[in-house]
């Protein structure tokens, strides 16, 4: 192995980034604790480790279906190999028991063909082998998930597919099994056109002008075979790299280095990065690579006080300086080659502030190229939001493209794989809506932290099994064919998109936002044929009685080809409402006004709780009603019933209201929460294990271990000036916070939003922590402009924060009855790593979304 190649390693190692072996040993051949037990057969033989796979595990429909296992003897004799097991497909439907037979010699492979229990060929899913391998006295439990392309959609051309359907590959961590090649055929296959690719400063530099070319030739070479684009990412600064070299180049010494962070706080030093990192890069690739992306979320911790900056800024420290470390880079790129295409990029949940700033900069006038933000849920509309702002900032055309997206999904975990592969095709539905787009790069991951059960992208498992999101990314790739343009609308409990693909006619994507399916009619125009299917790449037959027909539309997206219009018809939900009211929402797409009657009833109840007249007006309708809501902290199931002349809609719903008491400044002073105080104890049920944690393997994975281990009470209370949160954490192994990590501690993380009723909610992440010398860590990633101000305190096996939160700068001006979004997680760590957290509501751990937030009421201290 090559020096440099055992630097990779050992960075890699450095990073616990491993792959999983996803087989474990049973029956006669292991003990209990998992190790190999002697056979006394001499010919007995030895299970290869690490199967090799075909690599992702993903088969076009009629294509033999062959997962190869190595059985090596110590002799030449043949020996009697068995596989016996199930084939399960997605639906949990089993296909059949098995049993497989096979004489082997020693070094010869043994396909199970799961074929074999279907008796037929496999229709497009994804499926789940699962049994037992075994000869001469040694047994083996093998498990292994696969998916099933649709024929018919592998037809069409992959130079069809828009350039913009990308993933982020991390291939780097799958060279040592496998190579480029490998990744990159399997990303054509499934329907990818652009790799963002990682070239950190760090890993590629050698310092002194070297590089380590060996790494980076082959991603240019089967980009360019694959027909691939590749953005490229150029990110992080080494002291190490600050050489003789350097400070000849920049004529700095090493006394102006001692008195920095790094040398790019230094015009020169961002100058020496331009010209001796970005460019040779640029010169090596730039007649393959096209698109550069000039550093990851630089906005995440930058502030105009260097003092203050954080995270991915430490390195160049101000916003001023990223803006310039940017200019400098895309001068130097434009001066060897014009037609390279150079952008900046910005994390998610920062754009209102962060774009108006780097206008005022000036860098509009290098945003020909395009520019990249990141998108951790609701990516049509934080999409649009930046393109708002680009062209309030005199920008309108400049092309807007997504970098970073993502959903984590535990393998086995079927609703988290359900709402990954809805993910992965509301982001691509989604793209075309976006005026001009440059790409969006799906940001999962292949195999980053796989260590423990780790899938935080399309593929998991040492062989890289198929999840359902990678057979969902190929339907929808394929579908998109020829896509130029789209729009996207919310109707009542749908969302749908509609996207033109000139000569193929349009797609209609369409999913329900609730968990139950909505029914609506589905009205086709013209002649053409209109097909549906499901994001497995099955087709759905449609009952057309005429021109229409009904249609269950459910939570997961249907594919629509055909000119088609889908009739919603009229659609209730209800949410909490101010002053312990109720909104309900009524979304019709009725062309006339009618005269109405609404009712809200508890089921089992015979009197309704409100009953009015009102109007049902084409478009939205919000009715405030009394519901009944005589004390807050309250679940309150509900129905709400619509009726006029010729229709009649009903929804049922509970309804959660979550007080926050009014308290006096005095009593929101103390540590400890006050007396009568609606108090939520967070225990197993909202427990969730952290499969991330890249310290731990499998087996040191602890399970949630009981309210000593972790469990919590936390109180809401406000004054006429703070938003107040009370937590009592009990933990019998407690972890200071690190000052700037505070997430990898035992501490809060803590999302406020303020609830307008309209649009999306903006809100605020805050992360708080207790330092290991016992000072309270309290600062929000979004900047220093954000002051909670926390008290914390360990006693005995208890942590107890308190922390307030500054109306004003939350822009909510508070008055009983107001709703305010709010969740909570507390991260729990015994020593090894983030090992997992306690949630009061959603939208901060697995992913940024404010829609998740559970409602607090502001309520009277006497009610």
């Amino acid at each position: 192995m090559s020096y440099r190649r055992q630097r990779l390693r050992a960075y890699t190692g450095w990073l616990g980034i491993e792959l999983l072996c996803v087989i474990s040993q049973t029956a006669a051949g292991a003990a209990s604790d998992g190790s190999r037990v002697a056979v006394p057969d001499a010919g007995a033989p030895a299970f290869e480790a690490e199967p090799r796979l075909p690599f992702g595990c993903c088969f076009v429909e009629g294509e033999p279906i062959a997962l190869p296992y190595a059985v090596a003897f110590s002799g030449d004799t043949a020996r009697a190999v068995v596989f016996t097991g199930t084939l399960t497909d997605d639906r949990d439907l089993k296909l059949g028991p098995f049993t497989q037979t096979a004489s082997l010699r020693s070094g010869e492979r043994f396909a199970i063909d799961p074929g074999r229990a279907a008796h037929t060929a496999l229709g497009p899913g994804l499926y789940t082998v699962a049994g037992t391998l075994s000869a001469a006295g040694l047994a083996q439990a093998v498990r292994v998930q696969f998916g099933v392309f649709n024929r018919e959609l592998a037809a069409i051309p992959n130079r069809e597919i828009p350039r913009w359907m990308g993933m982020g590959a991390r291939e780097i961590h799958l060279l040592d099994r496998w190579s480029v090649e490998d990744v990159y055929s399997f990303l054509a296959r499934v329907g990818v056109r652009t790799i963002r690719r990682n070239m950190n400063f760090g890993l590629y530099y050698l310092g002194d002008g070297e590089f380590q070319w060996d790494l980076l030739d082959p991603v240019a070479e089967q980009a360019r075979r694959f027909d691939l684009d590749v953005l490229a990412l150029l990110f992080l600064w080494n002291d190490r790299h600050a050489t003789d070299e350097f400070l000849e180049a920049t004529g700095l010494d090493r006394a102006d280095l001692k008195r920095l962070r790094t040398p790019l706080y230094l015009p020169e030093g961002r100058q020496f990065w331009a010209d001796h990192y970005a460019v040779p890069l640029m010169k090596r690739y730039g007649d393959t690579i096209k698109y550069w992306q000039i550093w990851n979320e630089p906005n995440a911790g930058w502030n105009e006080d260097p003092a203050l900056t954080k995270g991915n800024a430490r390195q160049f420290g101000t916003p001023r300086n990223y803006y310039d470390l940017f200019v400098r880079a895309w001068k130097a790129g434009k001066a060897l080659d014009p037609s390279l295409r150079i952008l900046p990029a910005l994390s998610s949940g920062h754009h209102g502030r962060d774009i108006p700033l780097l206008l005022g900069y000036g860098l509009g006038e290098y945003l020909d190229d395009g520019f990249t933000i990141h998108c951790y849920g609701g990516n049509y509309d934080r999409m649009m939001g930046a393109r708002r702002l680009l062209a309030d900032g005199g920008y309108p055309d400049v092309p807007l493209g997504v970098t970073e997206v993502g959903t984590m999904a535990k393998p086995g975990d079927e609703e988290q794989s359900r709402a990954q592969a809805n993910f992965v095709a509301e982001t691509f539905l989604a793209v075309p809506a976006v005026p001009n787009p440059v790409f969006a790069v799906h940001y999962f991951k292949l195999h980053d932290r796989s260590r423990g059960t780790a899938a935080f992208g399309l593929l998991h498992g040492e062989d890289c099994e198929a999840d359902r999101g990678i057979v969902a990314y190929y339907t929808v790739a394929r579908l998109l064919a020829g896509a130029e343009r789209g729009t996207t609308t919310s109707v009542g409990k749908l969302r749908i998109h509609r996207i033109d693909r000139g000569a193929r006619g349009p797609l209609t994507g369409v999913c329900s936002t609730f968990q139950t399916a909505v029914d609506v009619i589905m009205k086709r125009h013209g002649e053409t044929p209109v097909k549906a299917w499901d994001l497995m790449g099955r087709p759905i037959a449609l009952d057309w009685r005429g021109d229409e027909a009904a249609f269950a539309v459910p939570s997961d997206f249907v594919l629509i080809e055909g000119d088609v219009t889908i009739d919603p018809g009229t659609q209730l939900s209800m949410r909490p409402w101010l002053n312990h009211r109720v909104r309900v929402i009524a979304e019709t797409a009725r062309a006339t006004a009618a005269e109405a009657v609404l009712r809200v009833v508890r089921p089992g109840s015979a009197a309704p709780l409100a009953e009015q007249d009102v109007m049902l007006m084409p478009g939205t309708n919000l009715y405030d009603v009394d519901a009944g809501t005589e004390r807050p902290g309250m679940r309150i199931p509900l129905r709400a019933e619509l009726s006029w002349p010729d229709g009649r809609v009903e929804q049922a719903q509970t309804v959660e209201y979550n007080p926050a008491f009014h308290v006096t400044p005095e009593q929101a002073d103390r540590l400890e929460r006050p007396e009568g105080m609606e108090t939520y104890t967070l225990g197993p049920d909202d427990y969730t294990v952290w499969v991330l944690n890249p310290n731990l393997e499998k087996d040191d994975f602890v399970p949630y271990a009981g309210a000593a281990d972790a469990s919590a009470e936390l109180a809401w209370g406000w004054t006429e000036d703070d938003l107040v949160l009370w937590i009592e954490m009990r933990d019998d192994v407690f972890v200071p916070s690190h000052p700037r990590s505070p997430w990898l501690g035992d501490g809060p993380q803590v999302s406020v939003g303020n609830e307008s009723g309209e649009g999306q909610v903006p809100f605020v992440e805050f992360e708080l922590g207790l330092g290991e010398d016992g000072r309270p860590i309290a600062f929000a990633l979004e900047g220093p402009h954000y002051n909670p101000r926390l008290k914390a305190e360990r006693r005995g096996d208890r942590t107890l924060f308190r922390v307030l939160f500054p109306f004003a700068e939350l822009g909510i001006a508070p008055a009983p009855g107001i709703l305010v979004r709010a969740s909570a997680i507390l991260n729990e760590n015994d020593g090894a790593g983030r090992e997992g957290y306690l949630a009061w509501g959603g939208g901060i751990a697995d992913e940024k979304n404010p829609e998740r937030f559970k409602s607090l009421l502001l309520v009277a201290g006497g009610e």
